[in-house]
């Protein structure tokens, strides 16, 4: 039930790709070519998918939208930064992950939860593709920008840095604040899945 929850909840708190994808759709539109249009509307259109997919779940289980957290740590690590992070942004988390998601799918499948199974593999797919999507633009936009286009490991490498550096000035306090809130949401959680 925790990684459905978890799942569900990720899911839910892909609205900072959308954001990010909105933000590098327009920041790039003069610099590369019509395919990062079309490639990044697909990328941000995916990403609002996978965020419906969470937020339904989650009403499923009667979950009150209020109480669910929107994690922003993602989008505001890059805040101030040049888009290029928020491109790599996508590109480290599209990566990061991925290499979980059949194990989870076979997870879910075994609980006999179709619905989470169905979305992990469309957000295995989909990531897939994305990440194909992150390497390939952050080649051409440093090419065009008349940088190494090998340097693209080293901007997801300044993505994951970026993350951990604004993760660590989490106050125990607000660890305290979140632990709390994932509490609530798995006793929610576990009450919802006995009344099913």
């Amino acid at each position: 039930m925790q990684l459905q929850l978890r799942s569900a909840i990720s899911h839910l708190n892909e609205v900072w790709a959308i954001e990010a994808g909105g933000v590098i759709l327009s920041a790039f539109a003069d610099v590369l070519p019509w395919e990062w249009i079309h490639d990044s509307a697909r990328w941000t259109y995916d990403e609002s998918r996978h965020r419906q997919m969470g937020y339904e779940r989650l009403l499923a289980w009667r979950l009150d939208p209020a109480e669910i957290p929107l994690g922003t740590y993602i989008y505001e690590s890059a805040s101030g930064e040049d888009p290029l992070y928020l491109l790599g942004m996508l590109y480290f988390f599209e990566t990061k992950n991925i290499r979980y998601k059949p194990a989870r799918a076979q997870l879910f499948h075994s609980y006999g939860d179709s619905l989470s199974e169905h979305d992990m593999d469309f957000d295995w797919a989909d990531e897939t593709m994305h990440a194909g999507y992150g390497k390939h633009w952050l080649k051409e936009l440093l090419t065009a920008r008349g940088q190494d286009a090998a340097a693209y490991d080293q901007v997801r490498e300044r993505c994951e840095k970026l993350v951990s550096d604004y993760v660590s000035t989490a106050t125990a306090e607000e660890v305290d604040e979140i632990k709390k809130v994932a509490n609530a949401l798995i006793a929610k959680a576990a009450e919802a899945a006995e009344d099913r």
